[in-house]
């Protein structure tokens, strides 16, 4: 039996079904989806895993890859999580809309207002920018991770937010949460100057 190494997870994208592990010696490995066990479909960036080295086609490889200490999906995760499974409409996200309290009522099978799916654009800002810090909640997330949109209290509109505001908490980041922010105009409408979970 191949003897077990430990590393930590480098990136791995779940799109590409591929990512790189760093040994604890160092090293470098690539690690592609059908190598991870546990029926897991891809890999955390920061995870510890064990794994087994094998020879590829071009160099060493983990294989037989398990988690040993797991770490929550980033948003990018989620949402090819969620595409997968073919949308974001689960009732928790609705009764999170209702605590809100502006999620507008929906008949069954129709497509609910806030979705990580396209983006619906019936809440276009027109006007001054709000001033002060605004309470929000997250309307979508870049598959990527890149940016994201929140949709502002009080008939406010949307609001880009960029990942410099929301890197520090990625992977806690969901549709549906609720965020308070301070925003400013731009050519493309509104964006977030400040964000606080």
């Amino acid at each position: 039996m191949n003897e077990r190494s430990t590393g930590t997870v480098a990136w791995f994208d779940p799109e590409k079904s591929y990512g790189f592990i760093t040994t604890h010696a160092g090293a470098s490995l690539f690690v592609h989806r059908r190598a991870l066990g546990d029926g897991r479909r891809w890999l955390v960036e920061g995870e510890e895993v064990s794994f087994v080295v094998v020879r590829g086609m071009k160099g060493d490889e983990a294989n037989d890859v398990l988690v040993t200490s797991a770490l929550p999906p980033t948003p990018r995760i989620r949402a090819y999580e969620q595409r997968e499974a073919g949308g974001y409409s689960s009732e928790r996200s609705f009764e999170r809309r209702d605590r809100f309290g502006s999620a507008r009522p929906s008949q069954p099978g129709q497509r609910r207002e806030w979705s990580n799916g396209p983006r619906e654009r019936n809440r276009t800002f027109t006007g001054n920018a709000p001033t002060g810090v605004l309470n929000a909640r997250v309307d979508y997330i870049d598959p990527q991770g890149r940016f994201m949109f929140v949709a502002l209290s009080d008939n406010h509109g949307d609001a880009y937010v960029h990942s410099t505001l929301f890197n520090h908490v990625s992977n806690r980041v969901q549709v549906g949460d609720t965020v308070r922010v301070s925003v400013s105009a731009s050519d493309r409408g509104l964006r977030a100057n400040s964000l606080e979970f």
